[in-house]
């Protein structure tokens, strides 16, 4: 599917970002690209089962719903993201 491929790849710009923001010791906006960069997989992710969501905590919710509750995921992946998803919020502020 053309879309899944569109948000990998999404994916993988944010987190050369992060890496770049990260030696320039910008820590809010490397905290933000990660997270931006495990959305777009969850967002990906979802799409293998046909599966939308219209926010951040939507795509989280149906990612922990889908793959981590069902054992498909590890459950610290689902942490991680909400995780990502908080230390964002923050480094936001």
């Amino acid at each position: 599917m053309k879309e899944i491929q569109i948000l990998t790849t999404r994916a993988q710009t944010f987190l050369r970002t992060a890496e770049r923001t990260m030696s320039d010791g910008d820590y809010d906006s490397c905290a933000s690209r990660c997270y931006y960069a495990m959305f777009s997989l969850a967002q990906a992710v979802l799409l293998t089962r046909n599966l939308r969501a219209a926010s951040h905590k939507g795509v989280i919710s149906l990612f922990g719903e889908h793959f981590v509750k069902t054992g498909i995921l590890e459950g610290h992946m689902g942490r991680a993201i909400n995780y990502a998803y908080d230390t964002r919020i923050v480094g936001d502020w």
